[in-house]
C-alpha cells in the first residue's frame, strides 16, 4: 500500500538539505511513521486474515522510517536521505 508516491518521497528526500524546509520534512517523516505504525497495528491484530507477511512488512516499513527520521533528527541530513531512498526503493519494488 503506497500511501506516498514514489515522486513526493524524491520531493521529500531532495528537501532534506533544505535547512528552511526542515521543519516540513520532520512533519512529514513524522506523519508518515504514524500511518505506518497504525497499518503494522491494525496487519497485526488481523493476522488471521492478513497473514504474517503484511505484518512482516509493515514492520520493516516503520522501522525504516523510523531510522529516517532519527538521523533526520540529529543532523545526519545525508544518512536520512540515503534511508529515505532505500525505502522509497523498497516502496517500488512492493508495487
Amino acid at each position: 500500500m503506497l500511501l506516498i508516491s514514489d515522486e513526493q518521497l524524491k520531493a521529500l528526500r531532495d528537501r532534506l538539505a533544505n535547512p528552511e524546509q526542515h521543519q516540513q520534512c520532520l512533519e512529514e517523516i513524522q506523519r508518515m511513521v504514524e500511518i505506518k505504525q497504525t497499518l503494522l497495528w491494525r496487519a497485526d491484530t488481523a493476522q488471521a486474515c492478513c497473514g504474517w507477511a503484511t505484518v512482516v512488512r509493515f514492520t520493516y516499513e516503520v522501522q525504516l522510517l523510523e531510522a529516517v527520521l532519527d538521523a533526520f533528527q540529529e543532523h545526519q541530513i545525508e544518512k536520512a536521505a540515503t534511508l529515505l531512498e532505500d525505502y522509497r526503493v523498497y516502496m517500488s519494488s512492493q508495487l
